[in-house]
């Protein structure tokens, strides 16, 4: 077990305070953002539900990689999501069935242009719809599809 000495303490905050320099916040910002009340914890629940959709994806995407599909979807539900065709095409790929089901379910089935991300807030993003989505499962298991 080691003891923090008074040192540590201010070596800690000089680095604390440099990072949080390098990244914006500003002793202002600090001062600004009060979280007293359950107001303030709503309001900040959602600005990370509107800023954050990329993350929230990346999120989705590790979980799916791990076979957390549950937790996956309540993700889609709960929060925004920022999708591209390749994760619906690895959706397809890996049977998350129940994961596209949240997706379209919430109405959060809207991909970015080409191969680029977009969230349903997106005015560039366009909706994929279960033609779509059947184009996609046909493409994966070309194969294993009668095509007579």
């Amino acid at each position: 077990m080691s003891i923090k000495l008074p040192m540590d303490e201010f070596e800690d905050k000089l680095t604390e305070q440099r990072w949080l320099k390098q990244v914006g916040v500003t002793g202002l910002d600090m001062e600004m953002t009060q979280m007293e009340t359950d107001e303030d914890v709503q309001r900040l629940k959602k600005g990370l539900r509107l800023r954050f959709p990329l993350f929230i994806t990346n999120v989705c995407r590790i979980l799916l990689y791990r076979g957390e599909e549950k937790l996956a979807c309540l993700m889609v539900a709960y929060f925004e999501v920022a999708l591209d065709r390749a994760m619906f095409r690895m959706a397809v790929d890996n049977e998350f069935f129940d994961f596209l089901k949240y997706l379209f379910i919430f109405r959060k089935n809207y991909v970015g242009r080409k191969e680029s991300p977009g969230a349903r807030r997106n005015a560039k993003a366009e909706k994929l719809d279960l033609t779509d989505l059947f184009k996609i499962v046909i493409e994966r298991n070309e194969d294993n599809v009668d095509k007579t």
